[in-house]
């Protein structure tokens, strides 16, 4: 039977943290606690490091559309156009689940590099399910992916004043089999995340570590009534 919801990929990574959370941020937002100037502060910091990041793949073009329906359009169009030799936030929507690319580079052979950028100085497990269900989205969109890897920070750089130096700036690691070993599980994450959404109320699971990891729910006060988050 197909469902009716089409979920983000970050919702989907936090359906892998709890699928409670999940329900809740799909059908009950306004329960969790509102984005703090911290919060904010950082999703600056990771679009301001993802801009910077572009700078590593000349002739790139962004995919400015924020209309989901819109935005996987003008991405066929760029796919089309072989004198495109990236694209940036490239949108695409498979099985009850839309994505957008930070940067999708075209190869020689006209195959494509999948490519997440986080601003952390390393790679993170939940970094993983982020590539992940970008790689299932977009290779059973019909695009054919032969790499996926993930930039952050290289955390010997040391700035010299003036410009940065983007090459030096950033790492590059190849994530592609860790993604390929992945897939199984993602499917069955994936089934599990649109069965709990038709579900009538969200589903009893305790609380536990996973309130807390890897990042603070939104909704952890109304899990945890008598707890304080440290």
């Amino acid at each position: 039977m197909n469902n009716p919801i089409t979920i983000s990929k970050s919702k989907f990574v936090a359906g892998c943290q709890c699928l409670k959370r999940l329900y809740l941020l799909v059908h009950e937002p306004q329960l969790g606690t509102g984005k703090t100037a911290a919060d904010f502060a950082l999703m600056d910091q990771g679009q301001q490091v993802g801009k910077l990041a572009r700078q590593l793949f000349a002739g790139g073009v962004e995919v400015k559309a924020g209309d989901p329906e819109q935005a996987t359009r003008v991405t066929r169009e760029l796919l089309a156009n072989p004198e495109v030799p990236a694209i940036f936030e490239a949108a695409f929507e498979n099985g009850g689940v839309f994505v957008r690319v930070d940067i999708l580079q075209r190869r020689r052979d006209n195959r494509w590099r999948l490519i997440e950028v986080k601003s952390t100085s390393d790679i993170k497990e939940e970094h993983l399910d982020d590539v992940g269900i970008q790689f299932r989205v977009v290779s059973r969109s019909g695009l054919d992916v032969v790499s996926c890897c993930l930039i952050h920070l290289n955390p010997n750089y040391a700035s010299q004043g003036g410009s940065i130096d983007v090459r030096q700036f950033f790492r590059m690691k190849n994530l592609t089999r860790r993604v390929e070993r992945l897939q199984p599980k993602l499917t069955f994450q994936l089934r599990s995340e649109l069965r709990v959404l038709v579900m009538p109320e969200a589903p009893d699971i305790p609380p536990g570590p996973h309130c807390t990891n890897p990042i603070a729910c939104e909704f952890f006060d109304r899990c945890n009534p008598r707890s304080r988050r440290l």
